[in-house]
């Protein structure tokens, strides 16, 4: 019976392992000496991870070529998701730059990818007005101008080289998406 009495004390005693982060590799950077993570840091880290867990349904709807609607209004909930995230990341301090910088780029990249979806369903809806598809595709490409910024460079902001490849990643994407969009306005000859 006193065998039964301590095993939950036991259990209890033990200290939790905190789960690992989807978003670990941007967690290298800020370990201290002793390879702890501030609270604060996981928080934001454990928030914009949930963001990257979301962005996983509309890049299946891309691949799978889901309707267009569809796909803009499952990204609508991933910029607001980035945005929350962005936002604690701002009330972080001086040693969380990088990180945070990570995290706007990203949420600029998935405004860029929203914008230029909403671009698209006035493209492929019937009796499609012109001037309100190249209003939609100007502000695509004002917020491809902005992630650009933003992810320009960005790998070296990291000294691990997983956060390094992650961002180079994003930078790529970034460009990608930006110069679609460009090409977009392009043929649409927004510019005359």
């Amino acid at each position: 019976l006193s065998l039964a009495l301590m095993m939950p004390a036991a259990a209890m005693a033990k200290k939790k392992t905190p789960k690992p982060l989807v978003l670990e590799v941007l967690a290298a950077d800020l370990r201290g000496e002793d390879g702890a993570l501030s609270d604060e840091h996981r928080k934001v880290l454990k928030v914009a991870g949930r963001c990257v867990r979301d962005d996983g349904i509309w890049a299946r709807e891309m691949e799978n070529r889901e309707p267009v609607t569809q796909t803009y209004e499952t990204l609508a909930g991933s910029v607001v998701c980035w945005q929350g995230a962005e936002k604690k990341a701002g009330k972080l301090g001086e040693d969380f730059a990088a990180a945070g910088r990570f995290i706007t780029a990203r949420a600029r990249y998935v405004e860029t990818l929203r914008s230029f979806y909403f671009a698209l369903t006035e493209k492929f809806r019937t009796g499609a007005d012109g001037e309100r598809l190249c209003d939609r595709l100007k502000t695509a490409l004002g917020e491809a101008g902005a992630a650009n910024a933003v992810g320009a460079d960005l790998a070296a902001a990291f000294r691990d080289e997983g956060a390094r490849a992650m961002s180079a990643q994003l930078d790529a994407d970034i460009k990608h998406w930006g110069e679609l969009v460009a090409g977009e306005f392009k043929h649409q000859k927004c510019s005359e």
